[in-house]
């Protein structure tokens, strides 16, 4: 411990050196996001398929529902998967944040198809959009938080 004038900046200095990690573990992470993906694009698809009925609108916000959920949760560890393959937070980074927006564009517009939602283009595009930008900055935060600690070990 060191003894200075400021104890408060003795702390700081220290979060400093700590380890960068996002909080929580991959799966609070990915629940939390889930659930929050959830509600908001499958309200999104209700109100986009609304002039197609009640029932329609019904089975479209279901079905994004239920894709946003689950495959939020999964591709936030098939993120923090791809991302470790990657050997260096850079290829890292590439390959967690391209990976996991190919495969929720692909999966959601296969899944919609299968469904027979009738405006499809609309209904998929703002999850397909924001979620290439979550994983994008996910995986940056990762990258960062692995370039961090790389530089802290190096200085050990």
């Amino acid at each position: 411990m060191s003894w200075s004038a400021d104890p408060g900046r003795d702390r700081l200095a220290e979060a400093r050196r700590a380890p960068a990690r996002p909080a929580g573990g991959p799966w609070a992470r990915a629940g939390l996001s889930a659930t929050a993906a959830a509600v908001a694009y499958g309200s999104w698809a209700v109100f986009c398929n609304r002039a197609h009925g009640a029932a329609a609108a019904l089975k479209a916000g279901l079905t994004q529902g239920t894709v946003s959920l689950v495959l939020t949760l999964v591709m936030m560890l098939i993120l923090e998967w791809l991302f470790r393959l990657g050997r260096t937070p850079a290829r890292g980074f590439l390959l967690a944040s391209s990976g996991t927006t190919a495969l929720v564009v692909v999966i959601t517009t296969t899944v919609h198809t299968m469904a027979g939602t009738p405006r499809l283009f609309s209904t998929i595009a703002p999850s397909c959009l924001v979620g290439a930008a979550f994983f994008t900055t996910q995986a940056f935060r990762l990258s960062a938080a692995a370039r961090r600690e790389c530089a802290a070990s190096a200085l050990r």
